[in-house]
């Protein structure tokens, strides 16, 4: 049972890992809009029609990483 926790705590530790780099990796794709925004080589409309895709895409993969973690931690929990 002791065994299991700890694992199920390395498991949220991961998803907590998993998720910062998705943050990252956010704020990667809209400074590189901004500089091109700003650069004049994307239009005021794509730059804010890639930030609405950006964010669509980060919370799809936020929730499904939440119910990957979630299935995963009740079966470690399960005996």
């Amino acid at each position: 049972e002791e065994r299991r926790r700890d694992i199920a705590k390395q498991l949220g530790e991961k998803k907590e890992d998993c998720l910062v780099r998705v943050r990252q990796a956010r704020h990667d794709a809209l400074d590189a809009a901004k500089e091109a925004k700003n650069a004049k080589t994307m239009s005021e409309d794509d730059a804010v029609r890639l930030e609405k895709q950006v964010d669509e895409l980060m919370n799809s993969l936020k929730n499904e990483l939440e119910a990957l973690a979630k299935a995963k931690e009740a079966e470690i929990m399960t005996i």
